[in-house]
């Protein structure tokens, strides 16, 4: 079981997030590319899924309605959006394919963070 799960095809930006959401005291998975995470969602579910719009196989926007919208694949997962795309066309797509956050990169780790334990229920003094 873990807690995040990472979909970020740059390997720099997929580490990063990693160590830092580990160091938080997460316990996260993290995959280059949608298809991989949603054969691995059979056997195990995140509680919170980070992913980049850009990714090899399909968007991030299709990811996130596919889930939103396969009741056998999520049971309330939330899905974080993380991309260098920082247009109102953007923050709209995200939010009509049921993304419960939308962060533009550069974004500071921190708020990640933060905003990952306000959706799978943290305090901070619980981390």
């Amino acid at each position: 079981m873990f807690d995040v799960l990472v979909i970020e095809d740059s390997l720099t930006d997929r580490m990063i997030l990693k160590m830092y959401l580990e160091k938080a005291g997460l316990k996260v998975k993290a995959l280059s590319n949608a298809e991989s995470a949603l054969e691995l969602m059979k056997s195990s579910q995140p509680l919170v899924i980070i992913t980049d719009i850009i990714l090899p196989d399909m968007s991030g926007f299709q990811l996130c309605r596919k889930l939103k919208k396969n009741s056998q694949l999520v049971l309330n997962i939330s899905v974080i959006i993380c991309s260098s795309k920082n247009t109102k066309v953007d923050k709209f797509w995200a939010e009509m394919s049921g993304a419960d956050a939308y962060f533009t990169k550069p974004y500071a780790l921190e708020q990640i963070v933060k905003k990952v334990g306000q959706l799978i229920g943290l305090s901070p003094q619980s981390r």
